[in-house]
């Protein structure tokens, strides 16, 4: 049954995920060592593993302790939960998990965890609690009472044992913050031996702030939150954290342009040989470590792990979204479209189905001004 705090978060409407796009192979690996002299498969140490799915445009992390404990951390969209995540859980033959973490309840975290929890046992859930209007944000919360899963608001101060690892919340606590579900995305530091992994989910920099005021950051690897966005990693909490290894969980081409610029220029300017790996360039990125040395595998070389890997420069070259297809994320994205229009856009797309782009005139609360802002931005397709 889920927590009492956690019932009002079945008020929920509308959303639909986006198609996936990542390869549906199972990733093969290319070593790259960090740390001199180690090199992957030479250790004879437990080791904890952790895995930085490629999952398109999302975020999903497979933590796997040196005792056989498995922690599945937010799961991309609902179609990358399918077709990668739960393909990769059997290939690491993975037949259920000891933790379910959701981040927040925006789609490309959420959705790729409702076909994990429909297919394999659980026996917890943690999660940031937060209210959001979607119905697979609701199917999450049903399956979790449908199958009494035991479940947690993931608060600051929270910790929790496997065996060696121990996994802390750093973020959020109460009360929470309020004007946007990333500002309280869930935040875990993963500790095993000397080594620290922060993980870090869509965090902005309103919640980064809260964070930096609570306490010690460092650690030697981070998910780089928001996927790389503009509106995340500042230079303080980048500082603070000082990573030698930076993973960014971006999908190839996507309508968002993450991962920016300005995240990298000031990814590079923290210096000290930071290594930064890419998913939409090096694909599914695992982190090894035997708790004084870390060492990472990526699906594809890619390029060199290093700052400089920037990302294609906004304008014509970033893909039109589809107003059929697009996540209510995406629609945000759009000028001058927020949370209410996205909404009624889906709303009316699912009775009428958008044959050109002029077509959203129809929907309440767009006009011709608006509809030529929008315009560069979207396409519908045959």
């Amino acid at each position: 049954m889920l927590h009492s705090r956690s019932s009002a978060l079945l008020l929920l409407l509308v959303t639909l995920t986006l198609p996936f796009a990542a390869s549906t192979g199972l990733p093969s690996f290319t070593g790259r060592a960090f740390a001199t002299g180690l090199t992957p498969g030479k250790s004879t140490a437990p080791e904890l593993r952790i895995t930085f799915l490629d999952v398109g445009q999302g975020a999903a992390v497979l933590i796997e302790t040196p005792e056989g404990k498995a922690i599945l951390v937010d799961g991309g969209e609902r179609e990358a939960g399918e077709q990668v995540v739960l393909p990769y859980l059997a290939s690491r033959q993975v037949t259920g998990l000891d933790l379910v973490v959701l981040t927040h309840p925006h789609s490309d975290h959420v959705g790729g965890l409702v076909p994990v929890l429909r297919s394999l046992p659980v026996r917890q859930v943690l999660a940031d609690g937060q209210v959001h209007t979607s119905y697979v944000y609701e199917e999450f919360l049903t399956l979790i009472e449908e199958k009494r899963i035991p479940f947690e608001l993931a608060r600051a101060g929270c910790s929790y044992s496997f065996g060696s690892v121990k996994l802390s919340v750093l973020h959020p606590s109460e009360p929470l913050l309020a004007g946007g579900l990333n500002h309280n995305s869930v935040v875990l530091r993963v500790q095993f031996g000397d080594i620290a992994v922060l993980l870090t989910g869509d965090l902005d920099m309103e919640g980064e702030t809260c964070l930096l005021r609570r306490g010690v950051l460092a650690a030697q690897v981070l998910q780089v939150p928001h996927h790389g966005s503009s509106d995340a990693a500042s230079a303080p909490f980048l500082r603070a954290v000082k990573p030698a290894v930076a993973v960014i969980q971006a999908g190839r081409g996507n309508p968002f342009g993450h991962p920016h610029r300005e995240l990298l220029d000031r990814l590079g300017e923290l210096g000290g040989g930071i290594q930064v790996y890419r998913t939409d360039q090096h694909g599914t990125v695992v982190v090894h470590t035997d708790g004084t040395r870390v060492w990472v595998e990526t699906e594809r070389p890619g390029e060199k792990p290093g700052v400089k890997t920037d990302s294609p420069p906004p304008g014509p070259e970033v893909k039109k979204i589809d107003i059929n297809r697009a996540s209510q994320k995406e629609l945000e994205s759009l000028p001058g479209i927020g949370p209410v229009l996205a909404q009624r856009i889906i709303e009316y797309r699912e009775e009428h189905p958008f044959r050109s782009v002029d077509e959203l005139l129809a929907v309440k609360g767009i006009g011709p001004k608006l509809l030529e802002k929008v315009r560069p931005y979207v396409t519908v397709e045959s």
